[in-house]
């Protein structure tokens, strides 16, 4: 006897649900659940349109319409999540990207339509935040500077070089994590790692900053070494740490 099931079938305003013969490898779906299907399936495509209708019903766009007070790039082949610049001048985000106008031509373009008015607010580079996914959420930050970065690895590393080698040691194979806002408000984690050479009687000590952007600023990574008695160092190799 062939099995039947429902299925959502078609697509935007054929979308509808029917009675289909299935294979033996097919699950079982009931009217209820192609229903359901059927109704995300078209929620989802029209609730974009909603939002839209109840923006422009709501005259938010007699503020957010005008057109900004610095022109738009986006970097042409990254995509999302997005890396712009805003600038008045296009020399003047070239210097912001610290790119040549070769490069800039070669891997930047103009942004187009209205979406980003409400996020050209002030000059400078902005990335896109990205969710648990990597998918972007729309919420533009300015990723820490090259020199802001270097700041606080400095800053966080500092403590390190003023404790003692007996306590250094003890924090061998270590990671130490901290966290803090910078300038413009963009959050930052900053991860501190203790490791020691098997080969010298030394320790090597870093501290990196990330701000979680998809970036090419660089920086944000400090660090020293510090010599340690001969006896201490092979005695913890001979122990097995």
């Amino acid at each position: 006897m062939p099995r039947k099931g429902w299925r959502a079938i078609g697509n935007g305003p054929n979308l509808a649900i029917a009675e289909v013969r299935l294979s033996g490898s097919e699950e079982l779906t009931s009217y209820q659940e192609a229903k359901e299907e059927a109704l995300v399936t078209l929620r989802n495509h029209v609730q974009r349109y909603l939002d839209q209708i109840e923006r422009l019903e709501s005259d938010n766009f007699a503020a957010t319409g005008r057109l900004p007070e610095f022109k738009a790039w986006e970097l042409s082949w990254y995509g999302r999540p997005y890396t712009l610049v805003f600038a008045k001048t296009k020399k003047r985000a070239i210097e912001l990207v610290e790119d040549t106008r070769y490069g800039f031509e070669e891997s930047w373009e103009p942004c187009e339509g209205t979406w980003w008015y409400e996020h050209c607010v002030e000059e400078g580079v902005f990335v896109e935040e990205t969710d648990e996914n990597d998918r972007g959420t729309g919420v533009f930050l300015r990723p820490l500077s090259r020199e802001e970065k270097d700041e606080f690895a400095e800053q966080f590393i500092a403590p390190y070089r003023t404790i003692s080698a007996e306590k250094l040691l003890s924090k061998v194979g270590r990671q130490f994590v901290s966290t803090g806002v910078g300038r413009h408000g963009t959050p930052f984690r900053v991860t501190v790692t203790v490791e020691e050479s098997y080969c010298r009687s030394e320790l090597w000590v870093q501290a990196e900053v990330d701000d979680g952007l998809e970036h090419f600023g660089g920086g944000g990574r400090a660090y020293f070494h510090r010599k340690v008695p001969v006896t201490e160092s092979c005695n913890r190799i001979k122990e097995g740490f």
